[in-house]
């Protein structure tokens, strides 16, 4: 039987590394710059600018203490995505540890360049352009720190198809071949498109003065256009992979070899989860997910760990057949990598 891999330990410390040390070397440097320059700093600094003179000023311990403390939180929260992804057996994506870190470090490197602004009171009424241009530069080197650090993002891939005994199957016998094709339909943009249509006609019938009917009608044809061109979302499932559409003309398209997936499973997705309806990925881990509704749908483990979810109508015989073709290892050997 395969298990599903984790995180290789030195990946798993990569990221880890990159979530914490980077930004807390940025803390560290700036505290430091703090109390190295704690005796030529006023009391109050110089903190905002407007028009070319200074139209604001900070306490100097509550500024110091309130900037590191936003950049500490910012990387405790970077810290906690990044252990909570790892739990789950995931690597966060190489450009979200740099995000992350370079978010984290900004607080910091902001705080050092206020001060350095303050030295000796000597400030000037301009704002420190040079120094926040140095300080957004230093964030950007943080992040790419970070990414660079954390490598590249996922699992290893997994032998044998990551395929368990409790993966769904459709009983396709060996040498036997099959295709699935299956879909979902949004019913919620057509309900939008109803109720402007309905609140247009009201608005017409009601108003003193309606506005002319141009304008009434522009609002529910672009409703009607977008339920359309986006209202469907189809899948295909054979031995060349798995397709996905979305859109009647299939505007939106994906296609995954069979090769790169290690195995398909079924879960129940909630119409807010993985931020709403549409295209949506995951910047953590790197997942996506084609959601047209909340409700079943097929999730398709990859070899890189990552995952693609796509939300369709009776999905456990698409993730048999897929299971089924993975396990029979009948990849189309003439079918291109669309």
């Amino acid at each position: 039987m395969t298990t599903r891999s984790q995180p290789s330990r030195p990946g798993a410390a990569r990221a880890l590394l990159a979530a914490t040390v980077v930004p807390a070397l940025a803390v560290a440097g700036a505290f430091a710059c703090y109390l190295t320059w704690s005796g030529r700093l006023p009391e109050r600094l110089a903190t905002h600018w407007r028009n070319g003179t200074i139209d604001g000023y900070s306490g100097t311990t509550a500024f110091v203490a309130g900037a590191l403390a936003i950049a500490v939180l910012i990387a405790l929260a970077g810290t906690a995505v990044a252990v909570v992804a790892l739990r789950r057996g995931r690597r966060p994506v190489t450009g979200a540890a740099g995000y992350l870190a370079g978010f984290a470090t900004f607080p910091a490197v902001v705080l050092i360049a206020v001060l350095h602004a303050n030295l000796d009171g000597a400030v000037s009424d301009s704002p420190p352009m040079l120094s926040i241009g140095l300080a957004i530069a230093g964030s950007v080197v943080a992040g790419v720190l970070a990414a660079l650090i954390a490598g590249p993002a996922g699992r290893a891939p997994v032998r044998g198809g990551g395929l368990t005994a409790d993966k769904p199957t459709v009983g396709l016998g060996t040498g036997e071949r099959a295709a699935w094709t299956g879909g979902t339909t949004s019913s919620i943009g057509y309900l939008i498109a109803g109720a402007v249509a309905v609140t247009s006609a009201l608005i017409w019938f009601l108003a003193p003065t309606p506005p002319p009917a141009a304008v009434l009608l522009i609002p529910v044809a672009v409703c009607l256009v977008v339920c359309v061109l986006l209202g469907r979302l189809t899948l295909t499932a054979d031995a060349a992979g798995v397709t996905v559409r979305l859109g009647v003309p299939g505007l939106a398209r994906r296609h995954v070899p069979l090769e790169r997936i290690s195995s398909a499973e079924v879960d129940t997705l909630s119409a807010f989860s993985y931020g709403g309806l549409g295209i949506r990925v995951n910047p953590v881990t790197g997942d996506t997910a084609y959601k047209l509704r909340g409700g079943p749908a097929l999730v398709l483990n990859l070899d890189d760990g990552k995952r693609l979810l796509v939300s369709v109508d009776n999905p456990a015989g698409a993730a048999g057949l897929i299971n089924d073709l993975l396990r029979a290892g009948t990849t189309s050997p003439e079918s291109p990598l669309r």
